[in-house]
């Protein structure tokens, strides 16, 4: 494996895991609006694997959207994911373990396609990443300009701060300067 990635929206709160460890977590209101996109390849194993979401929406019509890759396997949140019925104080124990029987659960309710209410098409991706761990190159200062992606995805960011030396420095860099719209999968019905 090559390659592990989450994206998720949640109108409004949530708690998302991966194999029982929390790996984003968002608690604002219209939270929604913003995706996050979660590097998970070190909690990926051989078998099976389980993304878990604890949602939360503070008033009307709500939804979650997700989806991951592993590698060139795509995969988003669809009615094969299951839904823990009614709301309950907290979930039970180890729910968002691979270990956990989950059979009892109906399957998750689809309330659309990308594109509908509440997301339309207003949800931002989140600003790229300002801490970078840096493997192929050393010798990085504070102010040397760097270009991370390429084509059109290409930005360049400042170097704010740098730490480390050889191929295990670690720098935080300046925030991207462009916006874009998250491009979110079709959940298939």
């Amino acid at each position: 494996m090559t390659s592990a990635a989450l994206r998720i929206a949640v109108d409004d709160e949530h708690d998302t895991y991966v194999n029982g460890t929390l790996v984003t977590s968002l608690h604002i209101a219209n939270g929604w609006r913003t995706s996050n996109v979660v590097d998970i390849k070190p909690l990926v194993v051989d078998g099976t694997n389980v993304v878990a979401v604890a949602a939360t929406n503070g008033s009307g019509a709500g939804s979650m959207i997700a989806a991951f890759d592993i590698d060139a396997s795509h995969f988003v949140s669809d009615a094969t994911w299951k839904a823990l019925p009614g709301t309950p104080p907290s979930p039970p124990d180890g729910w968002n373990t691979a270990a956990f029987d989950d059979s009892s659960w109906p399957a998750a309710n689809v309330s659309g396609l990308y594109g509908i209410g509440p997301w339309n098409q207003n949800v931002s991706a989140p600003d790229g990443p300002t801490t970078l761990h840096v493997a192929s190159r050393t010798g990085f200062v504070v102010g040397d300009q760097i270009s991370i992606d390429t084509g059109a995805n290409q930005e360049t960011r400042t170097v704010a701060s740098a730490s480390g030396t050889g191929t295990s420095q670690i720098l935080t860099v300046d925030s991207p300067s462009r916006s874009s719209t998250a491009r979110a999968p079709r959940c298939s019905t």
